[in-house]
């Protein structure tokens, strides 16, 4: 019997399995919420400034949205920083009994009250009341800012965690003439027209502000007064400070300028950092008082004329502990920042040559960078990285012990036309003079144990401490 013509068998199909899972299949491990929050944190603003709020929360409500896990971790990011612009938003948190007030608090770790309390409610917060419920509910609070409000010190020792306590235009008003207030681990203090008031007649306003006793764990003070508000009495707690931020207002009325205490620097025994504003000639032989080596120095000159500085700081001892210096000439503010005169956009040749005969022997330099902040909060902080910058790139301190090494940066930078303060020399019978726009001086001395020094040009538009730039490398 023949095959032939006949297709072959189709091949068998293989048997269906008895059993087919119906079930989805496992899910992915979860990421633990302490390496989630990490994450996320990442993605944020590091800024604690007002314009950096909205950002923040705009993303942590989206993160919130995307699953569980993420909600849990983002609304806890989201309480971490509670900023309070107006009175009625405090309201919130008035009672304990708020689970609101209470959830928030328990996770609140920097709090700041804005400035429109007082142009708001003017007679809301006469009295410390209106802090009480606030701190009562957070009671591990790092940070605060108090902005344009009358507070009771006392109130802000139930703050006990309190590491960084910013004050503005702030009343300090005691019920007795005793201060009754005390942080124990707040390292950070920055006062800025800061007033004390008290209802007790027996009140002395010129009594020191704080004492080691008050603040035992402050070792930075960042302090910028005017006429009406004196230093808070810094032969208590100068021994104790480690870095030292000086910046002070003229009167609103007379522009003149307080005088700094003859003393101050050698209060300052453990001083390692100093920013330091010259209102006037008589201040630069002060820092022949420091009463110890100090890392980094970084003087704001601001008077009247580059004359005057030819003419008359160049006339004064050097101060000893400024041995070897390299200049660093800055250029002056963009056009669009200040109108000037066009001829003062350089540094006068003359100048130039006086200021060097003035630090001989010393290298004379240019650099393209220049800095933006005098005189703020902002500034404050932009101080403080750089001194950070400076420890963290200082090196072993070689064998022999190398002698200290000096960089000072001198700005040319334009000002305002201002009343000339006594102290200073008014040549404004020169018809030169005065067609031209006041200019100032900015000197930025770094110490140094060798000749490598770093500093940073720090600048951003959007955030007071989320900082950015190249360093500068000055050999």
């Amino acid at each position: 019997m023949s095959f032939h013509g006949f297709a072959p068998p189709p091949p068998k199909r293989p048997a269906p399995p008895r059993f087919q899972s119906r079930l989805p299949p496992p899910p992915m491990p979860a990421l633990p919420a302490d390496v989630l929050s990490r994450i996320i944190t990442h993605t944020l603003p590091r800024s604690h400034h007002l314009r950096a709020f909205t950002k923040r929360y705009k993303l942590l409500r989206e993160y919130s949205l995307v699953c569980r896990a993420w909600r849990t971790v983002s609304q806890a990011l989201l309480h971490q920083h509670v900023h309070l612009p107006r009175p009625k938003d405090a309201f919130k948190f008035k009672s304990a009994n708020v689970p609101l007030g209470a959830l928030i608090g328990r996770g609140a770790q920097t709090l700041r009250i804005g400035a429109e309390w007082e142009s708001t409610a003017p007679s809301f917060h006469k009295h410390g009341y209106v802090l009480m419920p606030l701190l009562a509910n957070m009671p591990f609070l790092t940070e605060m800012w108090l902005e344009e409000v009358t507070v009771d010190p006392a109130v802000l020792s139930w703050t006990q965690d309190l590491k960084v306590l910013h004050l503005r235009e702030v009343n300090l008003q005691y019920p007795k003439s005793v201060y009754q207030w005390r942080l124990p681990h707040l390292h950070t203090l920055y006062l800025a027209g800061v007033s004390v008031l008290s209802e007790d007649e027996s009140f002395l306003s010129t009594e020191p502000l704080f004492t080691p006793i008050t603040l035992p764990s402050l070792t930075k003070l960042f302090y910028t007064w005017a006429p009406s508000n004196p230093p808070p009495g810094l032969e208590l707690i100068g021994p104790q400070l480690t870095h030292l931020y000086l910046f002070r207002l003229p009167s609103t009325s007379t522009r003149q300028f307080d005088q700094i205490p003859p003393d101050l620097f050698a209060q300052l025994s453990s001083l390692k950092h100093l920013f330091y504003d010259i209102r006037y000639f008589s201040d630069i032989p002060l820092l022949d008082t420091l009463a110890s080596p100090i890392l980094s120095l970084e003087l704001f000159y601001e008077i009247a004329a580059g004359k005057r500085v030819e003419g008359e700081l160049v006339q004064l001892p050097l101060p000893d502990c400024l041995v070897e210096l390299e200049v660093l000439f800055l250029p002056p503010p963009p056009p669009n920042e200040v109108k000037i005169n066009s001829l003062q956009m350089m540094v006068p040749p003359e100048w130039r040559e006086k200021l060097e005969e003035w630090i001989e022997p010393a290298e004379v330099r240019e650099i393209e960078e220049r800095e933006h902040d005098i005189g703020t909060d902002w500034a404050a902080k932009s101080w403080l990285r750089r001194t950070t910058e400076v420890v963290a790139t200082e090196k072993p301190r070689p064998a022999p012990v190398a002698r200290e090494q000096a960089v000072i940066i001198v700005e040319d930078e334009q000002q305002q036309s201002a009343p000339i303060p006594d102290g200073f020399v008014d040549d404004s019978d020169d018809e030169e003079m005065n067609e031209l726009q006041p200019s100032g001086l900015d000197i930025l001395a770094f110490l140094r144990n060798d000749a490598e020094t770093k500093t940073d040009n720090f600048y951003d538009a959007e955030a007071d401490d989320e900082l950015d730039g190249e360093p500068i490398e000055i050999r």
